[in-house]
């Protein structure tokens, strides 16, 4: 029964950070922003996912979304860079 609700909460994640990211390309905001935004509003502001329903145990749960939530953070930010920026900022970084 765990499972079944982890399921729903991601896929109410997922519809809600792709809602966004459609808002908000009409509006020209960058799709990072949009899908924090989709978070900011599931959490504190409705209250629609809490940590209890994103696992069994709660903190242990939570903590694996939002590494997964980063990851593909960082992965959209990724695929924003191109090869030109890469080469100019690995210059400068080693």
């Amino acid at each position: 029964m765990a499972d079944t609700q982890f399921i729903r909460t991601l896929g109410l994640i997922v519809v809600a950070a792709a809602v966004m990211v459609l808002v908000g390309r009409r509006f020209g905001v960058p799709s990072i922003v949009s899908s924090m935004l989709a978070g900011f509003l599931l959490v504190p502001v409705m209250g629609l996912v809490e940590a209890d329903a994103v696992g069994g145990d709660g903190a242990g749960s939570l903590a694996l979304v939002t590494e997964v939530g980063i990851v593909l953070l960082l992965f959209l930010v990724g695929l924003e860079l191109s090869l030109e920026e890469i080469r100019e900022v690995g210059a400068v970084a080693v």
